[in-house]
C-alpha cells in the first residue's frame, strides 16, 4: 500500500517536471528569434503615391501643349497596399494585399494586377475583379521575398477593365 502511494506521486512529479521542461523550450526559440531580428538590419519601407494613367487621353484647350488626365472622371476609388510593416528586418518575407475602396457610384472591374521587382514579376493572385460601389475589398495578394540589406524596390501596377492603368511603387531602404 506504501508503494502504490509512492508510485501515486511519482506521477505527478514527472508530470509537473515535464512540463517545466517543455515551458522553458519553449521560451528559447523565441529569444533566439529575437536575438536573429536584433541582429539583422532594419528595413523602411515606403509606398509612392498611386498614379493614374486614363487609356483615353484629352488635350487641352487649342492652343495649348499641355495634355490633361482626366482620372477623376472615370475613377472614383482609392487603392492601398496592406500587410507590409513599418520596418521590416532584412531576409524576412512578407504577405500584402492591394485593397481597392470604391467611393463612387458604379462597379470598379479590374482586369489584371502585377508586381514587379528585379528579380522578375512576383506571382500575385487577384481575388475579385469587382468592386461594388460604396465597398472595399481585397482586389489582389502577394509575397515579398525577403528583403536584403540593400534593400530594393517594386512596381505594382493594376489595370481596370476599361484600360486605365494605376501604379504605384514600394521601396525598401535602410533605416536611417
Amino acid at each position: 500500500m506504501n508503494g502504490l502511494r509512492l508510485l501515486g506521486r511519482w506521477p505527478r512529479r514527472l508530470v509537473a517536471t515535464l512540463a517545466l521542461v517543455s515551458i522553458a523550450a519553449a521560451a528559447v526559440p523565441v529569444a533566439r528569434a529575437e536575438q536573429a531580428s536584433a541582429d539583422r538590419p532594419m528595413l523602411t519601407a515606403r509606398m509612392s503615391r498611386w498614379q493614374g494613367d486614363p487609356a483615353k487621353k484629352r488635350k487641352g484647350p487649342p492652343g495649348f501643349d499641355i495634355q490633361f488626365r482626366l482620372v477623376g472622371a472615370r475613377f472614383d476609388g482609392t487603392f492601398g497596399v496592406e500587410g507590409v510593416p513599418q520596418s521590416v528586418p532584412a531576409g524576412e518575407p512578407f504577405d500584402a494585399q492591394i485593397k481597392l475602396t470604391n467611393i463612387g457610384g458604379k462597379n470598379i472591374k479590374l482586369s489584371s494586377v502585377t508586381v514587379t521587382g528585379a528579380e522578375g514579376v512576383l506571382p500575385t493572385d487577384l481575388l475579385a475583379k469587382k468592386v461594388d460601389p460604396k465597398s472595399s475589398a481585397t482586389v489582389a495578394t502577394f509575397k515579398v521575398p525577403p528583403q536584403s540589406s540593400a534593400g530594393s524596390s517594386f512596381q505594382i501596377l493594376v489595370v481596370l477593365s476599361n484600360g486605365d492603368k494605376h501604379t504605384a511603387t514600394l521601396t525598401f531602404s535602410k533605416a536611417s
